[in-house]
């Protein structure tokens, strides 16, 4: 019989590294963890930018509406979690990841847990540009991994459009699926590692060429979820990390805005799940035959705070399953909504319409029905 999990026992004095917490998804994951776990100390990789230190930004983040309860906490004198918090300024984009020997050492030494959800997320970037950040600094992140010395579980935040290739309307299965990998014209199949080194050796022009005619054979759509598709690969090879460590890859669909505490409605960015709402609101389509998608279409939206809830609840039960049975294959949970709650498009955008009706934006495009 297998036991109870209960996720502040197993992160209950953890060091956790986390990435992309400047990020929508990062950050809620940063904020659950301080709130509902006892985690020890997070470090947080992240890349100074403009004229903002790494730390600055972090300090700029928390200041955010998002982290209102933990504040709250601190002023009332419950318990002050700001301080677990430790910023190692790195960047996935260099070699090493741009750290400090002192930082490098320092995260050999005592992380115990990696949350790698950093990534570049525009769709339909170049593909060596993508490949850059979420294959290669993926990569690097791993190789520093190899080398910490208590580290219990690797978690990645991949997206549930990594198997555009498979057979539609059916079931997909919560694992790694193999893909044929051949640069067109050439019968030679590759292995993710040989396709990305094969791409990034090319004038970007000619990989872009390339890249497009095999992700056309493969029915996939974005460069974003290519790049995703072959990070898993990477993560999955037995011998990615050392053996007894957990690899645990979650796949979100769209990322909605919060569902509950800290913070119902909050999102970030008008990308993906918010983009097309407030579009409508603004006005700029006035009827669903000005999106381009069908009435019948199904929005596969996913609150971000339980994308996180299930970050962290995986890590939880890949610590109490580490060790030298640990599986050298990764686990996979999806994070979708579509068979359990589908969404017409229809539906929403009768929902939106009521919604702005009875709350007028101050600013709008007129309106034309």
């Amino acid at each position: 019989m297998s036991r109870m999990l209960f996720p502040q026992e197993q992160l209950g004095g953890a060091i956790v590294l986390l990435t992309g917490a400047l990020g929508f998804l990062g950050s809620v994951c940063l904020e659950q963890l301080l709130r509902l776990t006892e985690v020890e100390r997070v470090f947080l990789l992240v890349r100074g930018k403009k004229h903002l230190s790494a730390a600055q930004r972090v300090e700029k983040l928390l200041c955010d509406p998002l982290f209102h309860m933990l504040h709250s906490d601190a002023a009332t004198g419950r318990r002050n979690v700001f301080n677990r918090i430790q910023v190692v300024e790195g960047d996935l984009a260099l070699p090493q990841l741009g750290l400090s020997g002192a930082d490098a050492q320092k995260l050999k030494n005592e992380v115990e847990i990696v949350i790698h959800c950093a990534a570049n997320l525009e769709l339909d970037i170049e593909i060596q540009k993508t490949l850059q950040i979420n294959y290669c600094g993926t990569k690097q992140l791993m190789l520093l991994a190899q080398d910490m010395l208590q580290l219990h579980a690797f978690m990645f935040t991949s997206t549930y459009y990594v198997n555009h290739f498979l057979s539609r309307n059916k079931p997909v299965a919560e694992v790694v699926h193999d893909l044929p990998l051949r640069l067109p014209g050439d019968s030679r199949t590759l292995t993710h590692s040989q396709l990305v080194e094969a791409l990034l050796a090319m004038p970007p022009s000619e990989a872009n060429v390339q890249a497009m005619e095999l992700m056309a054979n493969l029915n996939f759509t974005s460069t974003y979820a290519f790049g995703k598709h072959l990070t898993e690969q990477l993560l999955n090879d037995p011998s990615s990390l050392q053996q007894g460590v957990s690899k645990v890859i979650i796949r979100p669909s769209l990322i909605a805005g919060l569902q509950g505490d800290p913070y119902p409605g909050y999102i970030v960015g008008l990308a993906g799940a918010a983009g097309f709402p407030m579009g409508y609101s603004l006005g700029f389509y006035h009827s669903i035959n000005g999106v381009a998608f069908a009435s019948d279409y199904i929005l596969d939206l996913i609150p971000c705070d339980v994308v996180a809830a299930l970050v962290i609840t995986a890590a939880a039960a890949a610590v109490a399953e580490t060790g030298p049975n640990a599986s050298s294959s990764a686990k996979v949970y999806h994070a979708a909504s579509a068979h359990s709650h589908p969404l017409m498009m229809s539906y929403s955008f009768s929902k939106m319409s009521e919604f702005w009706q009875a709350n007028p934006p101050p600013l709008r495009l007129p309106f034309t029905t």
